[in-house]
C-alpha cells in the first residue's frame, strides 16, 4: 500500500511546470491538487480553492478533517501551508503546523535552486528539533519547489 506522504508527493510531482512557474504563482495550483486530493479520498475539505471545499477557508491553506457524524470531527488528517516567500515567512507559516495536532502536516514552499531547497529542509527539521511539544509519530512532508530546476524535492520525516 502506498504511503499518504507518497501519493501527495506524486500529485504534487505531477502539477504541470507551466502551472507552478519561478515566481511563487504555483499557489493556488497546489491548493487545489491537494484540496481535490482529499475530497477524492472522502474527507471535509477546507481550502481557499472555490468550489471544491467544503467551507471557506480555515487556519491553513487545506485541511482535511474526517467526520464520522457530521457536524462532529472525529479525526484531524491533513493541515498544509504554502508559502513562496522569504524563509523566515516559510519559518513562520511552518510554525503554525508544528504546533497542529494532525496526523500529516505538509509545507510546501518555493527556493531559487536545489540547494536552497535542502538548506530550508534542514531548518525545518531544527524547528521541529526545537519544539518542546513535539510527540512520537508527528509527521511531516516538505515540498520545496526548486524553480530553476522546476521541480519539487521531497522529505518526509517523523
Amino acid at each position: 500500500m502506498i504511503e499518504l506522504h507518497e501519493r501527495i508527493a506524486a500529485q504534487l510531482g505531477a502539477i504541470p511546470t507551466k502551472k507552478l512557474g519561478t515566481d511563487g504563482g504555483g499557489t493556488p495550483e497546489v491548493t487545489r491538487t491537494l484540496s481535490q486530493m482529499g475530497k477524492s479520498l472522502k474527507y471535509v475539505v477546507f481550502t481557499s480553492a472555490g468550489a471544491i471545499s467544503d467551507s471557506s477557508g480555515w487556519f491553513f491553506d487545506v485541511t482535511w478533517l474526517h467526520s464520522v457524524k457530521k457536524p462532529f470531527v472525529n479525526r484531524a488528517i491533513l493541515a498544509a501551508k504554502t508559502e513562496m516567500g522569504s524563509n523566515l515567512a516559510i519559518l513562520d507559516d511552518f510554525q503554525k503546523l508544528a504546533a497542529a495536532r494532525f496526523d500529516y502536516r505538509v509545507m510546501v514552499f518555493q527556493q531559487k535552486n536545489n540547494d536552497l531547497v535542502e538548506s530550508v529542509f534542514g531548518l525545518l527539521e531544527e524547528q521541529v528539533a526545537a519544539y518542546t511539544q513535539t510527540q512520537p509519530g508527528d509527521r511531516y512532508l516538505l515540498a520545496g519547489w526548486a524553480a530553476d530546476e522546476h521541480r519539487f524535492l521531497f522529505k518526509e520525516f517523523t
